[in-house]
């Protein structure tokens, strides 16, 4: 967004809650930062998600400021981007939204970002972060959370994402009866409907996730339906997908009464240690069996 208007607006302003993460697209050795994770890597992530994950989001938050710090060591404190370092995969991500001025825009972004394209404007000038907005108080005027008025803005851009919701499906088979709110599935992909047939026959792809590893698990989701229908991969019975999905709006609440930062949910998210075991035995690929120590 940022890029694009670069050719049309004077000033982008972005405005944000808590701050963001900075990351760089590729890592030391070349390879894209979501992709320089390696099989052992994986393998100690789900390990610690399972048995000690407080810890593990500590030392995920510090490798996540480590990383951002070494690709962008000249943020400047006026930015108001350092809160956003105490990021974990699991809890709720700082929200961060943006509008920009002289066709000036209003956008909404979570942290961390990838910030290669961004922060050559940022560090331009052209785009300048910004505490978030308190109220319109004129035809080309924003007061800010921290008092500063803007008045040069022309115009307000919101982009707000997309919600997990399938509204061409009838009542009886859309699994987010109520948008926004947790989806009636088993393990993010397996409907919780009272026919053992429709269990068997249809699934959703795309409605879960987990901060780690990014680049696969969509693919696996894919892999494991397909051993489920053909037969080689048993699903639960629906008294324990049931418990599976009482189990996860607790492992939710908890989160969300842990979390002090005004922010916001990802209600796609799993546990991930468990989210990936069942995706590696439901799939057939062996990892855990055949590579973990």
């Amino acid at each position: 967004m940022t890029a694009t208007l670069h050719d049309n607006a004077s000033k982008l302003y972005l405005a944000h809650r808590t701050g963001m993460t900075m990351l760089p697209r590729y890592g030391l050795d070349g390879a894209t930062f979501d992709q320089a994770q390696t099989l052992s890597w994986t393998f100690a992530i789900t390990f610690m998600s399972i048995w000690i994950p407080t810890l593990m989001n500590m030392m995920f938050g510090k490798v996540i400021r480590s990383v951002s710090t070494k690709a962008y060591p000249n943020i400047p404190a006026s930015w108001g981007l350092s809160v956003s370092s105490r990021v974990s995969p699991n809890a709720r991500q700082p929200l961060m939204s943006c509008f920009c001025a002289t066709a000036r825009t209003f956008y909404l972004r979570y942290t961390p970002l990838t910030a290669d394209v961004i922060y050559p404007f940022l560090e331009s000038g052209f785009a300048e972060p910004v505490s978030q907005i308190r109220k319109v108080v004129g035809p080309r005027a924003v007061e800010l959370s921290n008092g500063r008025t803007l008045e040069d803005v022309d115009t307000s851009i919101y982009c707000t994402g997309y919600n997990f919701a399938v509204p061409f499906l009838s009542e009886d088979f859309n699994p987010c009866p109520v948008i926004g709110e947790v989806p009636n599935l088993y393990r993010g992909v397996v409907p919780l409907h009272p026919d053992s047939k429709i269990r068997e026959s249809l699934a959703f792809l795309g409605q879960t996730a987990v901060p780690l590893p990014a680049p696969l698990q969509m693919e696996r989701q894919a892999m494991a339906v397909s051993q489920v229908w053909r037969g080689l991969s048993p699903i639960p019975l629906a008294n324990e997908m049931k418990h599976w999905h009482e189990g996860w709006l607790k492992w939710r609440k908890d989160l969300v009464a842990k979390q002090k930062i005004k922010s916001h949910f990802y209600t796609a998210f799993v546990p991930l240690g468990g989210h990936l075991v069942w995706l590696d035995k439901t799939a057939g690929t062996g990892l855990f069996d055949n590579f973990a120590l």
